[in-house]
């Protein structure tokens, strides 16, 4: 179940659109998909690297 839902909240539209839609954050998006049955707190970390406005959505989220 929680593997589940970790899973559910990497593949908020949102979250993928952030990743796309900021340059600075293509580095980061295979790391993201890697971690897909990481829990949120390990994908909210990989975002903190870089501090721009998609890392504050995320927290905020």
């Amino acid at each position: 179940q929680t593997s589940d839902s970790a899973s559910a909240d990497l593949q908020e539209p949102w979250i993928g659109r952030s990743v796309v839609e900021d340059p600075d954050m293509g580095l980061l998006k295979p790391a993201k998909v890697e971690s897909g049955s990481a829990p949120k707190r390990a994908n909210v970390g990989l975002f903190e690297c870089r501090p721009t406005g998609a890392m504050y959505l995320l927290v905020g989220g």
